[in-house]
């Protein structure tokens, strides 16, 4: 699947993906359930990953 986008889009969806890994780092950390956890962790890596393709790393 190809996908074009603006760099206005581009930008947003950076910041989006961004916004959304932080939020899950606190899920994580609040969660008790190890399988929820997971879920929350393969999610995240899912977001990493995209983000790497968009040519940009989070800390």
């Amino acid at each position: 699947m190809n996908l074009e986008l603006n760099d206005s889009e581009v930008y947003t969806l950076k910041e989006l993906i961004k916004e959304r890994i932080l939020e899950l780092r606190a899920e994580i950390r609040k969660a008790d359930d190890s399988l929820f956890k997971e879920e929350l962790r393969k999610k995240k890596e899912i977001l990493v990953e995209l983000l790497h393709k968009l040519g940009e790393t989070i800390e």
